[in-house]
């Protein structure tokens, strides 16, 4: 993989690692404000994450509308999940297994009755109906 700067420069990149550009050439460049803060003496360091790929396919994927639906469902559930823990905390309560068992039913209550309370904040937000 090359990486061009806006002179025309080209270096080998990898992804994950830096690409460092010559400091002889920047410190020619007519575009060197442009380009890059470094102090002369340096070139313009570029570096692209590993997974970069991956990340450019899962938003292409995001633009398409299966990609939104599941993103809306995601989102939802990731909501339930935090405001879960800001009640309960990433730690268990107790110690030993019988005692944690046991918070888990009362959990599974709270998250019960966490949802029924979403329900009923969202059927009050409906307009109200007048009677005929």
């Amino acid at each position: 993989m090359q990486v061009t700067c806006p002179g025309g420069q080209s270096v080998p990149m990898v992804p994950g690692k830096h690409a460092q550009f010559p400091a002889t050439a920047c410190d020619a460049c007519a575009l060197r404000a442009q380009c890059t803060k470094a102090a002369p003496g340096q070139g313009r360091s570029v570096s692209i994450r590993e997974d970069e790929q991956f990340q450019q396919k899962l938003r292409a994927k995001m633009k398409t509308q299966r990609g939104r639906a599941s993103l809306r469902k995601r989102t939802a559930v990731e909501h339930t999940i935090a405001h879960q823990l800001v009640h309960q905390g990433r730690r268990a309560r107790y110690k030993g297994l019988r005692k944690n068992s046991l918070m888990a039913v009362v959990m599974q209550r709270s998250a019960t009755s966490r949802s029924q309370h979403i329900m009923r904040r969202s059927i009050d937000s409906l307009p109200e109906v007048p009677p005929n």
